[in-house]
């Protein structure tokens, strides 16, 4: 599975710069792994200017983080 870019961006603009949310991802309940799109979802967060941090969970899926840079 490919995540559309152009949507997540404008997800990612009004949550996280507009609203000044932080936003998390997870695949917990997914079949498809989010380290399948990590390479998008960096570039995506890098021209925002948003800061995305990885975290392994102990059930073994994966966690994004995306938040203002400070």
């Amino acid at each position: 599975m490919i995540v559309y870019s152009h949507r997540f961006s404008g997800v990612l603009q009004q949550m996280v710069l507009e609203l000044g949310l932080d936003m998390v991802l997870s695949d917990d309940t997914s079949p498809v792994s989010l380290a399948d799109n990590e390479a998008m979802l960096a570039d995506v967060a890098n021209g925002l200017g948003i800061e995305l941090k990885k975290v392994a969970a102990a059930n073994g899926s994966v966690l994004f983080k995306f938040q203002r840079r400070a």
